[in-house]
């Protein structure tokens, strides 16, 4: 009797592994990603680590953004109704 779970090889070695998502700071050049964490640290003003959905919505309005993206409404708002802050 055949063990129903045994693998089928091609001969060939094993199958390659998929590795999760990499980091940002593995996808970004590091020029790149100390420009975009510069950006992140100027809207984390609490300098707190994470940036606050009313945070992103001060700095919409005094831009005169606010309301202009429908996209960046729902997200925000959908940060807002969860309480959830924005990690870098």
């Amino acid at each position: 009797m055949k063990n129903s779970k045994t693998a089928v090889t091609s001969g060939k070695g094993p199958a390659p592994v998929s590795k999760g998502p990499s980091s940002l700071r593995d996808r970004l050049s590091t020029a790149d990603y100390e420009e975009l964490k510069a950006t992140f640290d100027l809207f984390d003003e609490d300098q707190g680590g994470t940036i606050d959905p009313v945070e992103v919505e001060k700095i919409l309005d005094e831009l005169g953004l606010k309301g202009r993206s429908s996209i960046v409404f729902e997200i925000v708002n959908g940060l807002k109704d969860i309480n959830r802050p924005i990690r870098f």
